[in-house]
């Protein structure tokens, strides 16, 4: 995704504008990325909200609550349509941070150790996950569990955990397909929305043809972009499946309905509680989901 992002900036301004990327914690450490771009110790950063959500409520919101988005069209049109991009942008100004969303639409699920044909397949389970993630853990009957990514093949070997909650490319790059026996990829947690946070002053020193190759395209970029990583995660659920295994579980539609129910009662004003803006996100996303017959 990033090399995407990279050589389209570099076509689009003529060689004008280029990106030199650092090893990932080489100048900060990777959830100080608000703080570094904002600061300007950096020009820009690539990052995922949830990390610094502290510091940024409403990040943790960009990401995407569960079961908000059913796929990147969903979340675009939230973004564009709802006005959720408006709000995101005026939020991470206020940071020195120039926002740019960049739609990864992975496909983030369950994997386990142990059939799970059901929503009630969970219970007692113990879950690793982070975020959000972890208290939908709890509304499923499960045990949360944080844990580094390094841990999780171990942790799933030794039964230290029962199962992960992640994108599926985590199967291949982490070697999980060997630990996994089954995923549910029906229902779909969430899309992992990440993004490029620019210094705002960094931004601004651009000349105005600059400005407006992103102001009028960074996002579309990034859109058209997530088809490849889309692609990317759906080759390790099939390769898991076919070479490893791995069972795949699609839940009963009454327990999606009622299990989106649930989830939009019992973590979604938590959420919103958070700050106004964090409110405003919600109210939004609600909307969508009713407009689309699915609250």
């Amino acid at each position: 995704m990033q090399q995407i992002f990279t050589d389209w900036v570099a076509d689009a301004s003529g060689g004008r504008l280029l990106i030199d990327w650092a090893e990932p914690n080489a100048i900060y450490p990777g959830s100080d990325s608000d703080l570094a771009a904002g600061r300007g110790a950096v020009d820009i950063a690539y990052s995922v909200g949830s990390y610094y959500s502290g510091r940024i409520p409403e990040a943790d919101l960009e990401v995407g609550p569960v079961f908000a988005y059913r796929n990147s069209a969903e979340e675009f049109q939230a973004m564009m349509d709802y006005g959720i991009y408006d709000i995101l942008r005026g939020i991470y100004a206020e940071h020195n941070i120039y926002w740019v969303p960049c739609y990864v639409d992975a496909m983030v699920g369950i994997g386990t150790s142990f059939p799970a044909p059901d929503a009630a397949s969970m219970k007692g389970k113990k879950v690793r996950g982070y975020g959000s993630w972890l208290k939908y853990a709890e509304l499923l009957g499960g045990s949360p569990v944080t844990m580094p990514l390094s841990d999780v093949y171990m942790g799933m070997k030794l039964g230290t955990i029962d199962s992960w909650i992640a994108g599926t490319t985590f199967l291949h790059s982490y070697n999980w397909n060997e630990v996994t026996t089954g995923f549910v990829y029906k229902p779909l947690i969430g899309r992992a929305l990440s993004n490029y946070l620019i210094n705002m002053d960094s931004y601004n020193a651009l000349p105005d043809d600059l400005k407006l190759m992103l102001d009028s395209s960074a996002h579309l970029v990034t859109y058209t972009a997530s088809t490849t990583f889309l692609n990317q995660n759906q080759y390790c659920l099939d390769n898991a499946s076919a070479q490893y295994g791995m069972e795949l579980y699609a839940w009963p539609e009454k327990d999606i309905k009622e299990l989106t129910q649930t989830v939009v009662e019992g973590m979604y004003p938590e959420l919103a509680a958070k700050s106004p803006g964090c409110a405003e996100i919600i109210a939004l996303i609600k909307q969508q989901m009713t407009d689309y017959e699915r609250l």
